[in-house]
């Protein structure tokens, strides 16, 4: 609620926003079973038209937190670059970085799950492979590809792994034609197949 009012919403808006966000409570199913009520004390309903709107609000303040790296941000994925020809000061303003994002997080009620971040160098050299980066005590892994809204990049940027993905699904596709060819007439194949 103070980041919206920094943000200058009125008093009523943010009394608004505050009624809609409080005493909502949550359970889990499990089969025919179902645990006990919960408060919730922070979050934003899952499927609500406001939700990305109110997330995009908390966390617009971590872009402005004097990182030296550039973030890019879709939703709650987040990708922290930089850019340098000098791989020690590319590596400790990456690290500095990133600890500052941890700490944003912790403040902020949020937990960055070091199981879920990775590492990828885009270059030539040896020596950036043996430089890793850790929150806390945890070590990020190093990976040779990513996969970034549904396209798979890899550090030579050549794509092929992307590329293969995407043959081995349209294969798949097109034996479940193969299968049903007998149940589907002609036109409906070919507009199928070329979709």
């Amino acid at each position: 609620m103070a980041k919206l009012a920094a943000y200058a919403l009125s008093f009523n808006c943010c009394s608004f926003i505050e009624n809609y966000l409080t005493d909502r409570f949550q359970r889990v199913r499990l089969g025919d079973q179902f645990s006990d009520w919960s408060p919730l004390l922070r979050g934003i309903p899952q499927g609500s038209v406001l939700g990305p709107l109110l997330f995009n609000i908390f966390i617009y303040d971590l872009l402005l937190s004097g990182l030296q790296s550039k973030i890019r941000s879709y939703a709650d994925d987040k990708q922290m670059f930089n850019v340098s020809d000098d791989i020690s000061l590319l590596h400790g303003h990456l690290q500095t970085d990133l600890i500052t994002a941890h700490s944003w997080f912790y403040y902020n009620g949020l937990m960055m799950n070091p199981d879920k971040c990775t590492t990828m160098w885009l270059g030539r050299g040896t020596s950036i492979d043996t430089l890793c980066f850790s929150i806390g005590s945890e070590v990020i892994s190093v990976v040779e590809d990513v996969k970034l809204l549904g396209v798979t990049i890899d550090r030579d940027l050549k794509f092929s792994k992307h590329i293969a993905d995407i043959v081995r699904k349209v294969g798949k596709q097109v034996q479940v034609l193969q299968r049903h060819k007998k149940l589907i007439d002609t036109d409906a194949k070919v507009k199928l197949y070329d979709a």
